[in-house]
């Protein structure tokens, strides 16, 4: 890993030749007896000027051939290859953006096979600057396959429980030809579009709004994933229904259809089922949705959860606004539920040009899930050097849950010198829950502390209303500009929650008893104002300043009163004080602020920048006592981006940058949540803002000729002030700060700032054609170390977890007839305690997978998909070998195999469990939650291609 930085550092000094101009080219080839559409013809595309410059693509099944990668102002030899054609060549030049050298006829012949050489082979991947560009062509899939299916097999992508990385990150965005896809979320554009109608598959890092319009990066990109579709699929309507029934009332019906035009696209989409498939990243404004979750027999892999994850358990750090070096996303997306779902959704996406220079995208989404989830859970805390207690809970939880989301994006160049990016959006959600649970409270020699029976109903609903605007203006001075961007934001959530609780105490010689009987009213509302007016001015042919200023303003509002049930009335008229607040704050900064970018002919592009920050905590409480606090901060915000291209193949990326994080609202509010009493946990309103320094590098290079990358990945992350947990843990009853009263064998936790939390992790990935099996070979690994800092009854804990995860994934190359995926994956973990050494831990997870799709003897279709977990380490009772097997059976039907029947047994073994283990500062946690287990289900499907060919505008 050292080496590769050396080598790295080593060629920055080398200048290679420029990247210029693309063109694009296309053309069709057709059989000289019957004219008809010949495909797979190799085609290869070479430089006269530089030999070295090859590129290479296949004809499609309508003969059609395209290519993207080649030089303007070049002359390019044209030659076609097929085993049962005479090979044609052609000279052209490629003196427009856009080429179309028309139809190629090629005669029949008969070539033996020995005296067929191909020089080469379609490029699998490619890097363009910092932009890397997969081909769909160099990884075959089976007709029916997804892009999901297709980008899997691509080096450096993965796809785990509904959520998409790419190069090591998250995929926070996935386009379709530069265009949004149902707004922000990767999933939905993931399972719904086909793998036939995609060319290539680019990822990179997207730059703002604004940050696009002024050209001067401003270090708050997102990792987006672009699609970029097949210009003969441009044209047409293309979709997929699908309808099936099976055992034990199972179901599913699903459904995509797509209308493409030259200038407008309309995309619809629809699903109903009972079988937990979502195709779609669920949205949780409210928090109130369970933790990701993985089904089946998958698992963590050293997951770390900080402070406890979930509510009951303590509040989760974080939190808040991010500004400085970068502002926070706020998607709320969350990954796939664990238990079992039943799901509707549906929805429709468009996009088009409105008119000259104006371009709209809007969409709708609205998505119903009903999730059952009964769960066991273990903890065990970590009280001092020699002791522990153990918290043991049965629960039973089902959630009904809507969401509506409006998304609209216009792009629209006013006139030559004024252009808007206008982005508004809607989002709306109603949850209903029924919690109920029986957890214990134990010694460390199994004594038991304490017990708790109690029903928690819970009903909420919210909105988002979210507004941004970027105006930019350019001067006739080439560079120099002036833009403002805008936004307002408006979160609002309301809920009521009636909670029943029998709770029992123990000790020595007696056993305390007391019952809970409530109802809780609680709003909370945030407002967020924001602005950044930016002016960029040219100080030469490579340099540019940039000057600043920004402001943010966010207002939170929390509003929270609990009542008990009176006897005497028969009403919940008791205002409780304990479990009741009223509390306002503000949080306001100033950001003025100055960068510099360098972009020179070598390929080296750097920008630095520098902005100091003003900042004001205030915080108002006005119920059940008066108080006020204002803090101010003041913190000097560095952020660097430097870039270097070795060559079109080879790029370095550096960033370091730097953020602050306001604590939010309910980690400041001095209230108790008391919706588990054994767990309780309230606010602390004298917590500071966090200050975080964050460094990347990301080393690719890539081979066209020879088909192989390299992808190297380093993050680093430290935090000043970290927002942590602090955990009392009552082994006598006890009367803390604010007259709350902690029974023993319960616990209460709260958010306080804290030092020393870091983490590191590292990526690495290398993909290469393994032609003995006609596949490609992608081989991963992964280094990480994290350190969290906590208090447990005032004493500090410092977890370190180590994790290390190798891996492969080969995926046939073969045909479409026939395509096979073998993957394999381990996670080693080593968590230590600076409290307790005994409960160091080593854990370890084994995942392979084995995916078969094979198209025989008249269109029969035979799917396997077949996948090994194993557990070693969790204990005696989770220590597992779990194998889950899928097969199906179907026949393709109708004209071009446009129509499926297919039977499918899943879990063939019966053997489908969920398990996972969670490591915090605080505690170490085992989950187990109820899985889908064997069913049969048949299915219908019908695939919907229509196609128009593509008409050049010139030859």
């Amino acid at each position: 890993m050292i080496r590769i930085l050396q080598i790295s550092f080593l060629l920055i000094f080398i200048t290679k030749e420029l990247i210029g101009q693309s063109a694009f080219v296309e053309g069709k080839i057709v059989s000289r007896t019957n004219r008809e559409p010949i495909p797979g013809v190799i085609i290869s595309f070479k430089n006269l000027s530089d030999t070295t410059e090859k590129f290479y693509t296949q004809t499609d099944v309508n003969g059609h051939f395209a290519v993207s990668d080649l030089r303007q102002n070049k002359k390019y030899i044209i030659e076609g290859i097929h085993i049962a054609y005479r090979p044609i060549r052609r000279t052209f030049a490629t003196d427009n953006p856009y080429i179309y050298l028309g139809t190629f006829i090629m005669s029949d012949t008969t070539i033996p096979m020995s005296e067929v050489v191909i020089e080469g082979r379609i490029p699998a991947v490619e890097q363009k600057g910092d932009t890397t560009e997969y081909t769909a062509k160099a990884y075959k899939t089976n007709p029916d396959a997804s892009a999901e299916d297709l980008v899997t097999k691509m080096p450096g992508v993965t796809v785990e429980g509904g959520t998409v990385k790419a190069q090591g990150e998250q995929v926070e965005q996935v386009l379709v030809d530069g265009r949004q896809f149902f707004g922000n979320d990767p999933t939905v554009a993931l399972r719904n579009l086909p793998a036939e109608v995609i060319e290539k598959v680019q990822v990179f890092d997207k730059l703002s709004d604004q940050a696009k319009l002024t050209g001067f990066d401003d270090g708050q990109s997102i990792k987006t994933m672009n699609i970029v579709t097949r210009p003969e699929r441009r044209q047409g309507e293309f979709g997929r229904l699908n309808a099936g029934y099976g055992t034990d009332d199972r179901y599913v019906t699903t459904g995509n259809l797509n209308f493409f035009r030259e200038n407008h696209r309309l995309s619809l989409i629809g699903l109903t089922n009972n079988i937990n498939q979502q195709n779609f990243s669920m949205q949780d404004l409210l928090g109130v949705m369970s933790d990701g979750g993985q089904r089946g027999g998958s698992f963590g892999g050293g997951m770390f959860l900080r402070g406890g994850g979930r509510r009951e358990g303590g509040r989760p750090p974080g939190g808040g606004m991010m500004v400085g070096g970068g502002r926070s996303a706020n998607n709320f997306m969350v990954g796939e539920q664990s238990g079992i779902s039943t799901t509707h959704s549906a929805g429709f996406n468009y996009s088009g040009k409105i008119a000259n220079q104006s371009e709209l995208t809007g969409s709708y989404f609205f998505n119903y899930t009903n999730n059952t989830n009964p769960r066991d859970l273990s903890r065990e805390y970590m009280l001092s050097a020699d002791s522990s207690s153990y918290y043991n809970e049965n629960s039973d939880t089902e959630q009904k849950n809507y969401n509506h989301r409006f998304n609209l994006r216009l792009e629209s160049d006013i006139d030559s010198s004024n252009s808007i990016i206008f982005t508004p959006r809607i989002y709306l959600q109603n949850n209903k829950s029924i919690n109920s649970v029986n957890a214990v409270y134990l010694t460390q020699s199994d004594l038991l502390l304490s017990q708790s029976l109690n029903n928690n109903q819970t009903r909420t609903n919210g909105y988002t209303l979210q507004s941004d605007l970027v105006f930019r203006h350019k001067f006739q001075k080439l560079g120099r500009t002036i833009s403002i961007e805008t936004g307002v934001r408006n979160n609002r959530k309301e809920s009521d929650r009636a909670l029943n609780s029998y709770n029992t105490y123990y000790d020595e010689y007696s056993s305390i008893t007391d019952t809970t009987d409530q109802k809780s009213d609680i709003l909370t509302n945030n407002l967020s104002l924001s602005s950044n007016l930016m002016y960029t001015e040219p100080i030469s042919s490579s340099a540019m300043i940039q000057v600043n200023y920004e402001y943010n303003f966010t207002k939170n509002k929390s509003d929270n009163d609990t009542y008990n049930y009176d006897q005497i009335t028969g009403a919940y008229t008791n205002l409780d004080s304990l479990l009741s607040n009223l509390y306002e704050n503000q949080y306001i900064t100033h950001n003025p602020g100055i960068g510099y970018r360098f972009r020179s002919e070598t390929g080296i592009n750097a920008t630095a920048r520098i902005s100091y920050q003003v900042a004001t905590l205030k915080g108002e409480q006005y119920f059940p006592l008066s108080s006020k606090i204002t803090k101010n901060f003041y913190s000097i915000l560095p952020s660097l981006m430097f870039n270097y291209e070795f060559s079109r193949r080879q790029n370095l990326r550096l960033n370091y940058r730097t953020s602050t994080i306001s604590p939010d609202v309910t980690q400041l509010q001095n209230v108790v949540d008391n919706t588990n009493p054994l767990l309780l946990s309230t606010g602390n309103p004298e917590l500071k803002q966090s200050y975080t320094h964050t460094a990347q590098a990301r080393l690719t290079l890539s081979n066209t000729e020879t088909a192989r990358s390299l992808l190297f990945f380093l993050h680093f992350n430290y935090t000043n002030d970290y927002i942590g947990n602090s955990t009392i843990i009552a082994t006598r009853d006890t009367v803390l700060f604010n007259s709350i009263s902690l029974n023993k064998g319960s616990q209460l936790t709260y958010p306080v700032n804290l030092d020393n939390n870091w983490s590191i992790r590292s990526f690495f990935t290398y993909g290469f054609p393994f032609d003995y099996l006609k596949s490609n070979l992608n081989i991963n690994a992964g280094i990480s170390y994290s350190r969290t800092p906590g208090l447990i009854n005032n004493v500090t804990n410092r977890a370190d977890v180590y994790a290390l995860s190798p891996g492969f994934v080969l995926g046939s190359n073969i045909s479409e007839k026939i395509d096979f995926t073998i993957s394999y994956s381990a996670n080693f973990n080593f968590s230590k305690n600076s409290v307790q050494k005994e409960l160091d831990n080593n854990y370890y997870t084994h995942n392979a997978g084995f995916k078969f799709n094979w198209i025989f003897w008249k269109g029969i279709v035979f799917r396997n998909e077949m996948s090994n977990t194993l557990y070693e380490g969790l204990g005696e009772d989770l220590d597992q070998n779990i194998i889950i097997w899928n097969i199906s059976l179907g026949k393709k039907l109708f004209e071009n195999d446009r129509g499926e029947i297919t039977l499918t047994v899943y879990d063939v073994l019966n053997k489908n469990k969920s398990i996972r283990r969670n490591v915090t500062e605080t505690y170490i946690e085992d989950l187990r939650t109820r899985t889908l287990t064997r069913f049969l289900l048949l299915t219908f499907t019908y695939n919907l291609r229509q196609f128009q060919e593509r008409r050049p505008e010139f030859n």
